[in-house]
């Protein structure tokens, strides 16, 4: 299946590529979030940088299940990095991970990451984030594309 550009959500990624802060996207399920870290997945390979420094780990799938824990969240992305240079950790459906929190919290502390999460349910995830120590966090909203249009056409009135 084809998936659709989402222009103004991968320029606001790109715009914050490699800052100090923590992209969160949060948003009902099937409204992209997925497919936007995908795409972003693609632009950082476009744009030279290797596949073995990112880390792309997609929650809801079963092959992740050993991941859920969060001690072993954070040992298997601290081995699989290399600290000389920057890495990309993509988190997508983090609210899967009980306390996720205290693994970001550390993650965050090591400059060379750059890190990357999504979660569905907006409620638990924004709350949760909140609870993330540093506070130096964006967070971006996904609507799903028929919502997006409909919102267009009633601007255009």
């Amino acid at each position: 299946m084809k998936s659709i550009y989402r222009k103004n959500y991968m320029d606001k990624l790109i715009s914050l590529k490699d800052k100090q802060i923590i992209k969160v996207i949060t948003g009902i399920r099937r409204a992209g979030k997925s497919t936007i870290l995908k795409e972003f997945y693609n632009y950082l390979i476009k744009n030279g940088i290797d596949k073995k420094n990112i880390i792309f780990i997609n929650f809801d799938d079963a092959n992740n299940k050993h991941l859920l824990d969060t001690d072993k969240l954070h040992e298997y992305i601290i081995n699989n990095t290399d600290e000389s240079k920057n890495n990309y950790i993509i988190l997508d459906e983090i609210q899967n991970v009980p306390s996720f929190q205290k693994c970001i919290d550390s993650l965050f502390l090591r400059e060379y990451l750059d890190i990357y999460i999504t979660g569905s349910n907006s409620y638990m995830l924004s709350r949760r984030t909140r609870n993330l120590s540093y506070r130096k966090i964006y967070t971006n909203s996904c609507i799903t594309l028929v919502i997006q249009r409909i919102l267009r056409l009633l601007w255009r009135r």
